[in-house]
C-alpha cells in the first residue's frame, strides 16, 4: 500500500496498542524512512512509501520488542550506536554518565594524554563518546556476543587507539588507568525491571545478586589499576548509595566522591576521585 508518512503515521496511532506510543512509532518510521533524527521524519512527512502493515518488523514492535533491536541503532550522545539482542539498549540518562565523566576529564587532566577504561561495556557507548584523540580507551566485556557489537561500533569512530578484551571485569585487564567507567548489572530484583526489558534485553546485563556485588568486586582490586591521579565513574541503582558510601570509604578511604541525580531526579551516578 502507498501511503504518506502522516497516513502511516495515523494509522499506526489509532490501532491504540500500547507498545505503539507516539515515540516508538515516530522512531519506527525513521528507521524505515533512513531519517536521522525527527527534524528528517517531518520535513519529509508527505512523502509517500510502499508500506506494509503486516510487515514482520512491524508485528515484532506490535509485540513489545523495542525499536531500537528493530532497527539496530540507538542515538547516544550524537552517536548512532549498533546494538542487537544481545547488548543492553543505551539509555539517556546514561548520557549524564558520560557528560560528567567527560567534564571531570577536562578539569583534572586537561588535554594531557589519559588511559580510559569501560569495564561491562556492553555497545561500547560510555568509553567511546569519552574517547578522543588524548584518549587510549580499553573496552572490556565478559559476552562474546556484546564484543562483536562492540566491535562493530568501534569501527564507525574515527580514533583507533582502542582495545576490545574479553574479561569478567579485571580478570584479563592489565596495566594501570587514569579513569574507570562502568555500568555494571545492579538490579537485585527481577520484579522492578520493566517486563518489556526483561523479556528483550539481556538478563546478564541487568541482575546481580546482591546488587551491589560487581561494584564490590571492583573497588576491592582497583588500586591495583588506577594510576596516583583517577577518576572512576559508576551508574548505580538509587538506593545504593548508602552502600556505595560504605564501600567507598573501606576501599579508597583517601578518596573523594559525590553522587549525582539523572534527568528523573533519581541517585544515579556516583564519581570518585582524589585530585
Amino acid at each position: 500500500m502507498r501511503q504518506s508518512f502522516r497516513q502511516i503515521y495515523f494509522a499506526l496511532k489509532k490501532e491504540n496498542n500500547a507498545f505503539l506510543s507516539d515515540s516508538v512509532i515516530k522512531e519506527y518510521l525513521c528507521f524505515v524512512g533512513n531519517f536521522n533524527e525527527y527534524t528528517d521524519f517531518f520535513m519529509h512527512i508527505d512523502d509517500e512509501i510502499d508500506f506494509d502493515y503486516n510487515d514482520k518488523k512491524l508485528n515484532l514492535l506490535r509485540k513489545g520488542k523495542p525499536v531500537q533491536q528493530i532497527a539496530h541503532y540507538q542515538y547516544f550522545c550524537g552517536h548512532k550506536i549498533y546494538v542487537d539482542d544481545n547488548v543492553l539498549i543505551p539509555r539517556q540518562e546514561t548520557e549524564m554518565l558520560v557528560e560528567i565523566v567527560k567534564e571531570k576529564i577536562f578539569q583534572t587532566f586537561g588535554d594531557q594524554d589519559i588511559n580510559l577504561l569501560d569495564m561491562c561495556c556492553g555497545t561500547g557507548a560510555i568509553g567511546l563518546c569519552l574517547s578522543n584523540e588524548n584518549v587510549s580507551l580499553t573496552l572490556t566485556d565478559i559476552s562474546k556476543e556484546a564484543l562483536e557489537v562492540v566491535r562493530k561500533n568501534v569501527a564507525n569512530f574515527k580514533y583507533k587507539k582502542i582495545d576490545v578484551i574479553e574479561s569478567d571485569l579485571f580478570d584479563n585487564v592489565e596495566g594501570k588507568y587514569n579513569v574507570v567507567v562502568c555500568n555494571p548489572p545492579y538490579i537485585e530484583n527481577e520484579d522492578n525491571i520493566d517486563p518489556q526489558v526483561f523479556e528483550y534485553e539481556p538478563k546478564l546485563a541487568l541482575l546481580a545478586k546482591p546488587g551491589y556485588i560487581f561494584y564490590e568486586r571492583i573497588l576491592s582490586v582497583i588500586n591495583n589499576y588506577i594510576k596516583d591521579k583517577y577518576i572512576i565513574g559508576f551508574e548505580i541503582e538509587e538506593d545504593q548509595k548508602e552502600k556505595l558510601t560504605e564501600l567507598i570509604k573501606k576501599y579508597l578511604p583517601k578518596s573523594s566522591f559525590s553522587f549525582y541525580k539523572d534527568i528523573c531526579n533519581k541517585t544515579r551516578f556516583v564519581i570518585i576521585n582524589n585530585s
